[in-house]
């Protein structure tokens, strides 16, 4: 079976799927910059010491909180990384504006 002919057998699980991901990520993808929840602040400081610690070694310190979001604070401290790799800022609570 050629891929034209899998893409006809399956169109609608492939449109269930693309629907679902629009969906899902419209709400989350748009106006990025606003901030949702009130301890976002502190997601955001617990994202880079839980990065700080893994690139020092320092594996103990990791556990950040007393409750899972090792997914949060793998993606939110990568992308305050990266941000202030490439704005050459330091990390600062003053540095994130509400």
């Amino acid at each position: 079976m050629n891929a034209t002919g899998w893409l006809w057998k399956n169109r609608r699980d492939i449109l269930m799927i693309v629907v679902i991901l629009i969906v899902a990520g419209g709400p989350r993808l748009t106006d990025l910059g606003t901030f949702l929840t009130a301890d976002e602040k502190n997601w955001i400081g617990r994202s880079y010491e839980f990065i700080r610690a893994g690139k020092d070694w320092r594996f103990n310190d990791m556990l950040q909180t007393t409750h899972p979001g090792v997914t949060t604070l793998w993606i939110s401290g990568a992308a305050v990384t990266l941000k202030m790799w490439l704005g050459e800022v330091p990390f600062s609570f003053r540095n994130i504006g509400y």
